[in-house]
C-alpha cells in the first residue's frame, strides 16, 4: 500500500475525526477507567465505524492477517466467559469461566472498541495528510499528558486535572 495525496470522502473524514477524538479522549479521560470515560470512548469508536463508508473491500495489512483471526477467537472466548458465570471448580468447568460476568462483559466491550479502532485505522488513514494528522495528534496528546503530569506533580498531586480530588490513600 502506498500513501497518496488524494483526499478521502466526507464520511471518511468524519470517521477520521471520530478516531482522532477517541485517540485524544482515551488517555485524557482518566485512562478510560471510569464508566463515563469507557462509554464515551466506545461511543466515539462506534460512531467512527458507523460513519465509515464500507463500499470498498477492507485493506488487511500483512501484519494484521493473524491479528484478525486471533481477535475473533478472543471475542468468542470473551462472549463464552460472559455468559458462563460459574467458577472453575464447578462441574462442567471445561468451558471458559468468569468470576464476574459483568466485569468480563465490560472488558469485552472496551477491548472490542480497541480492536475496531486498530482494524479501522488502516482504512481511514490511507492518505499522507491523514497520516500526518494522526502523527501530530499522537505527538500533541502525549505532550499534553506529559505537561499535565509535570504540573500536577509539582502541585503535590492532590487533585487530578486541577478539579477532581484524589481519593485518600491513593497518593
Amino acid at each position: 500500500m502506498t500513501l497518496s495525496e488524494r483526499p478521502g470522502s466526507k464520511t471518511t473524514a468524519l470517521s477520521e475525526g471520530f478516531l482522532l477524538a477517541a485517540l485524544v479522549f482515551g488517555p485524557l479521560a482518566f485512562g478510560c477507567v471510569e464508566e463515563w470515560a469507557r462509554a464515551s470512548m466506545v461511543i466515539l469508536v462506534l460512531a467512527a465505524v458507523v460513519a465509515f463508508p464500507f463500499r470498498r473491500p477492507l485493506f488487511i495489512a500483512p501484519a494484521y492477517q493473524l491479528f484478525v483471526p486471533a481477535l475473533l477467537i478472543l471475542l468468542t472466548l470473551g462472549i463464552l466467559q460472559g455468559v458462563n458465570g460459574r467458577p472453575i471448580s464447578d462441574p462442567g468447568s471445561w468451558r471458559p469461566f468468569s468470576a464476574s460476568p459483568n466485569a468480563t462483559q465490560n472488558a469485552l466491550v472496551l477491548w472490542t472498541s480497541y480492536a475496531l479502532w486498530a482494524i479501522l485505522a488502516p482504512q481511514v488513514f490511507r492518505t499522507l495528510p491523514s497520516v500526518r494528522r494522526l502523527l501530530w495528534t499522537v505527538f500533541l496528546t502525549g505532550t499534553l499528558i506529559a505537561g499535565l503530569g509535570i504540573v500536577q506533580n509539582a502541585q503535590g498531586n492532590r487533585v487530578m486535572y486541577f478539579f477532581r480530588n484524589v481519593r485518600p490513600g491513593r497518593e
